[in-house]
């Protein structure tokens, strides 16, 4: 969690009940989603253990402690080697990227891009669908990300993007000329 959100955090924990503590740091910056996932990640369900208020005059979020919450403490990834991550992003067409884990530690997953075949092809409509090809690496080069939680889902930041995990269904993909 970035510092000026685990301040946000730190003032909710100390917060009176019913109290509304502001998500915005001293910066201006507002840490609304960052805040709300920080407290989906440590177990609490909104509208029991908390509520957000949106202040349409000052254009700020405010979280309402309702019940206790205890300091927060950073998730541990289930990640495993043999998972598959996506990666999604394009311009003038869609790009899909597939990744496989080969091995983990507590802060970090080390992937491999593998190759992903086309489950449909449109060669008229330039568009289709593809999927990963489990060990079938296309390259030697290991990529060490560290994942992050993102409305209670695991992923990692790519050069373009961010990636996901890989449910086994198709994913669309569509190319330019």
């Amino acid at each position: 969690m970035k510092k000026c959100a685990s301040e946000i955090y730190n003032k909710i924990v100390s917060a009176n009940f019913g109290e509304l503590v502001s998500t915005r740091h001293n910066n201006g910056m507002n840490y609304a989603q960052t805040i709300e996932d920080a407290l989906r990640q440590q177990g609490y369900k909104k509208g029991v253990e908390f509520d957000s208020v949106f202040d349409w005059g000052t254009c700020q979020t405010y979280i309402k402690k309702l019940d206790t919450i205890r300091p927060y403490s950073e998730p541990r990834h289930n990640l495993k080697p043999g998972d598959i991550f996506y990666n999604s992003w394009g311009y003038d067409q869609t790009n899909i990227d597939f990744y496989q884990v080969v091995s983990t530690t507590d802060k970090t997953v080390t992937l491999r891009q593998i190759k992903g075949g086309f489950k449909d092809y449109n060669d008229y409509q330039m568009s289709g669908s593809k999927v990963a090809i489990k060990d079938n690496f296309s390259s030697d080069e290991l990529i060490r990300k560290t994942p992050y939680l993102f409305m209670n889902e695991w992923r990692v930041s790519f050069e373009y993007g961010a990636g996901s995990l890989w449910d086994g269904r198709p994913m669309s993909c569509s190319w330019y000329a």
